[in-house]
C-alpha cells in the first residue's frame, strides 16, 4: 500500500510512497512489523493512507491518520489504531522484541539488550567528554593519577 501524508499547504502535491519505505523515516527498526501490519488491516477496511503524521512520542508510536472509513469499519479502524499505539509501549523499537519503557526524561520503549547497549554508548560519550575535558591521555581507561583520585 501505498502512503502519503496530507498536505499542508495549498499548491503542495502529495507524494505517494510504499508504506514500508515511508515509515522508515518515522520510527526506529523493531516498530516496522507492527505498523506494516496496522496499514494492511486499516487497507483491509477501506482506508485510502493518508497521513498528518508517524512518530515516536513518549515511548509509544503515535499515528495521526485521516479516516475516510466511514460506518462501523471506521469505528473497528479507530480501535485498531488506538491498539497499535498502547501496543507499541510493549515493543522494542530497536528491534522488535519484547520491551518496556525505560529512560527518565526522555522516554523509549527497548528491551533490555538494546537498553542496556544504549546505556554503554551514553557513558562511552561521557568519558570521553570528561577526558577531553581533563586533557588526559588514559582515555577513559582510570589508569592516570587524575581519575584514581
Amino acid at each position: 500500500m501505498k502512503v502519503c501524508i496530507q498536505p499542508h499547504f495549498v499548491g503542495r502535491e502529495p507524494v505517494w510512497e510504499e508504506h514500508k519505505e515511508f515509515y522508515k523515516n518515522c520510527v526506529g527498526p523493531g516498530w516496522q512489523k507492527h505498523l506494516d501490519d496496522l496499514t494492511l488491516k486499516l487497507e483491509a477496511l477501506g482506508w485510502n493512507g493518508m497521513l498528518d503524521q508517524v512518530k515516536e512520542k513518549f515511548g509509544t508510536l503515535r499515528f495521526y491518520w485521516v479516516n475516510n472509513i466511514q460506518g462501523i469499519f471506521g469505528e473497528i479502524a479507530e480501535d485498531l489504531v488506538e491498539n497499535a499505539e498502547a501496543r507499541s509501549g510493549f515493543i522494542c523499537e530497536e528491534c522488535g522484541k519484547y520491551g518496556k519503557l525505560r529512560g527518565q526524561g526522555w522516554v523509549v520503549t527497548l528491551c533490555t539488550e538494546c537498553w542496556e547497549k544504549r546505556l554503554k554508548e551514553k557513558n562511552k560519550l561521557v568519558v570521553a567528554a570528561l577526558v577531553e575535558a581533563d586533557g588526559c591521555t588514559c582515555k577513559g581507561d582510570f589508569t592516570c593519577e587524575a581519575h584514581r583520585a
